[in-house]
């Protein structure tokens, strides 16, 4: 795991990276402008397709390429903003929580 400017990359035992982790402070939004501060209204406007689940620390919505098996996941706070975003490989959407 390496943190760089408000981002975390978690990599796996033989040098792959497996999620990068984006933290509040990064200010690094994705392609649809969804960033740390986004509303709910504005993730589920942007990705009308994402599933919401509920983690142990709050609720967090899940977006997945079908084609490529990437996922997003975008998690919210209690105020039900975007606190932080993580991007990865398959899967991802299973680890409840991730320390960055």
């Amino acid at each position: 795991m390496a943190t760089v400017a408000g981002v975390t990359v978690f990599m796996t035992d033989k040098n792959t990276i497996w999620a990068i982790y984006v933290m509040p402070d990064s200010g690094i939004a994705t392609d649809k402008g969804i960033k740390a501060g986004s509303t709910e209204a504005e993730v589920k406007a942007a990705y009308p397709s994402a599933a919401l689940t509920q983690a142990s620390y709050g609720p967090k919505y899940v977006v997945t390429d079908p084609a490529t098996k990437h996922e997003l996941l975008i998690e919210l706070d209690d105020s039900g903003k975007v606190n932080a975003l993580l991007s990865g490989l398959e899967g991802i959407q299973q680890q409840d929580e991730f320390c960055g």
